[in-house]
């Protein structure tokens, strides 16, 4: 018991070198070479000699006195002050792929009874392993988003334990734990030590004496990639790009001077880690931790020779004001005070009369329902949120969810539903029974139970996962604003419909540019809108993607009059082709009035171009057309040109899909008849 209480008040390092000891002690009672010997064998505590207990595979493991999981060894957690061996993934529950999470694979689990009674520790089976980063030789054997890092694969961005261990220690890569490593050699240059596979390590021995490390190169970092989700605007005589880039999850400005476009020079604006404000030689440099992940779908816009723009960080989902001089240089960047799930669907324009920003944010989720909001600037530079006034314009209640709806019982033809509390399967076929008018959004007319009328019940559908597209109504919202008027366009999912509002948006009504407000009828149409303001009229016009024919659309009007004419101005005859014509529509006005559309064929992965002259006929072309591009923006130069930003798809050296940012230009599209 002597041995029991020392192990108990020792340091847990300390504690460590003792269960050396503990091991000899162990073979002493004369169980060496037996994974489940008769004296080893437990059901309970009290079966296990002085010092053990009954560990999770019912054989006596060593008591490691602990205050917190870091006092464990990798492989254990802390529990009621003792440390417990654990697993974490089962090949016999789900033999395919018992690690859910991307770039984890099961591997043999520490197992501290098996190695000390001389027991051979066989791979993973129906009792269990330990979910660790994939082992690796080279980039190319880690998935996406990876990069092989002394033999494991981890994360593009992650310093192996986060950069932090001391010099007695060498970094476990499995876990991202610092061990105490004092005999380990000394590494020269970059190199890191780490632990190396051959260490004795078990769940409840990891002390300085069993550990066994290597110096190894340091990961490289990966260069940035901006280029998602671009937003260009001409300033002077340069190209801007504001765009998200997911490797480091940055808000990056591309500049460029448009007498040579490839010419471009990056700068981070948002997502640098904690002090680092200026990285040296290029975008970022040596800065290498990821920071937070800021610069999702970015929106902007130009006041005062200054760019405003909105984001969402994706760390807290949240939507971010930031702001740059003429420079580029960051002047402010802070959350905005909206509530909710917000800032993957917004955009910014100004208020006609002052001249102040102001966004709408579409709110994913808040207390249960789904939101567009104004934020209203009361000065034209704002430095706080404080400066911000958030009002609701549009809110909407969001339908019922659940991690399995019904239980995951329905079959292909049948939709879950709430009847009186209770969810069951219903069928399809029973809507066609139903008479009076139609069933509103997210509810479905069926039958539940035999001899009852079909009536109009709550559909259920499965909780959201990451980036699925949300319910409600104010998706793909865009805005745009002169001297005289702010206008505004949005796309309700709930109905598959486009809307358009009219300053001030918060008392404008609400007005239908295409579709209808039936739930269930067709076309889908709105997605992927753009608004702009003709400079020769007091016209609005967007540009948007039928989802239904999978063609462009544009419409044109006046807001406030609630008159507006849409065709289609790019369609595939063919039906059944690959052809999606008309998503990431970006829209920009001549200084006659005249529309120019960038747009994507999702289906071949090209960019185009349309172009409607004078006499109204519209003039298409490919830019962008190897089949590798997408999520165009356009803008408009002085000397009559478009410049298209968009983002490219490439394959790195290692085989794996990555993405750059391409700008290009070409003259206008002209019809070649009038």
């Amino acid at each position: 018991m002597a041995l029991v209480a020392l192990l108990g008040l020792a340091g847990w390092r300390r504690r460590m070198w003792l269960l050396a000891v503990a091991a000899l002690f162990v073979g002493t009672i004369g169980c060496a070479g037996d994974a489940v010997s008769g004296e080893l064998a437990c059901t309970r505590h009290s079966e296990c000699p002085g010092g053990w207990m009954c560990g999770l595979d019912s054989t006596c493991i060593p008591e490691v006195g602990c205050g917190a999981d870091d006092d464990c060894c990798p492989g254990a957690i802390c529990f009621n002050e003792w440390c417990r061996p654990t697993s974490f993934c089962d090949l016999g529950a789900d033999p395919d792929r018992p690690c859910l999470q991307r770039g984890f694979a099961c591997e043999v689990p520490w197992n501290a009874s098996a190695e000390l009674t001389g027991a051979e520790v066989v791979a993973p089976g129906a009792e269990g392993g330990w979910c660790t980063p994939m082992t690796c030789e080279a980039h190319g054997d880690c998935p996406g988003g990876f990069r092989c890092t002394a033999g494991r694969c981890l994360g593009a961005t992650a310093l192996p334990c986060a950069g932090a261990c001391g010099s007695d220690e060498a970094c476990h890569l499995p876990t991202g734990r610092c061990l105490v490593a004092s005999g380990c050699q000394t590494c020269v240059g970059d190199e890191i030590r780490v632990v190396t596979a051959a260490s004795p390590l078990t769940a409840l021995a990891c002390g300085a004496d069993r550990v066994e490390c290597e110096c190894a190169p340091p990961p490289e970092p990966p260069s940035g990639r901006p280029g998602r989700e671009p937003q260009l605007v001409v300033m002077g005589s340069e190209a801007m790009v504001l765009s998200y880039e997911p490797v480091y999850g940055d808000l990056v400005l591309t500049r460029a001077p448009l007498s040579d476009l490839a010419d471009q020079q990056d700068a981070a604006l948002d997502g640098l880690p904690a002090g680092v404000t200026d990285p040296l030689d290029g975008y970022r440099g040596g800065a290498f931790e990821p920071g937070p992940d800021r610069g999702v779908r970015p929106s902007l816009t130009v006041l005062g020779g200054e760019i405003h723009a909105v984001h969402q960080d994706r760390d807290l989902s949240k939507a971010r004001y930031t702001r740059t001089d003429a420079l580029g240089e960051v002047t402010v960047s802070f959350e905005l005070p909206i509530a909710g799930v917000a800032g993957r669907y917004s955009c910014i324009a100004h208020e006609p009369s002052t001249g102040n920003p102001v966004a709408l944010v579409f709110v994913e989720s808040d207390q249960g329902a789904s939101k567009l909001v104004q934020a209203r600037a009361s000065t034209p530079e704002p430095m706080g949120p404080s400066d911000f006034n958030v009002v609701t314009v549009l809110e909407r209640e969001l339908p019922m969810r659940s991690q399995d709806p019904c239980a995951g019982g329905c079959g292909p033809l049948d939709l879950c539903v709430e009847a009186d509390g209770v969810q069951a399967c219903a069928s399809l076929f029973d809507s066609l029974s139903c008479d009076g008018p139609p069933c509103p959004a997210h509810h479905v007319c069926a039958s539940v139970e035999a001899g009852v009328e079909p009536a109009c019940l709550p559909r259920v559908y499965r909780a959201f996962q990451g980036d699925d597209i949300p319910f409600g109504s104010g998706l793909y919202v865009s805005c745009a604003a002169n001297d005289a008027q702010a206008v505004a366009s949005y796309y309700d999912r709930d109905v598959g419909a486009l809307y358009a509002l009219q300053w001030p948006w918060v008392s404008s009504t609400p007005q239908l540019v295409d579709g209808t407000e039936a739930a269930w009828d067709a076309p889908d149409v709105g997605a992927h809108a753009e608004i702009a303001l003709s400079p020769a009229s007091a016209t609005s016009g967007i540009a948007y993607w039928d989802g239904t024919a999978g063609a462009l659309k544009f419409a044109e009007g006046q807001a406030g009059a609630g008159s507006w004419l849409a065709a289609t101005v790019h369609a595939d005859a063919v039906v059944g082709s690959s052809h999606d014509l008309g998503a990431w529509a970006s829209l920009a006005y001549t200084g006659d009035g005249e529309p120019i559309i960038g747009y994507s064929d999702a289906g071949r992965a090209d960019v185009l171009i349309a172009s409607r002259s004078a006499s109204g006929c519209w003039q298409t072309v490919e830019v962008l057309s190897s089949g590798a591009y997408a999520t165009p923006d356009i803008a408009l130069s002085d000397v009559g040109g478009v410049i298209i930003a968009a983002r490219e798809l490439v394959i790195d050296e290692q085989l794996r899909p990555q993405h750059a940012l391409i700008l290009t230009t070409i003259p206008r599209p002209v019809c070649s008849s009038n």
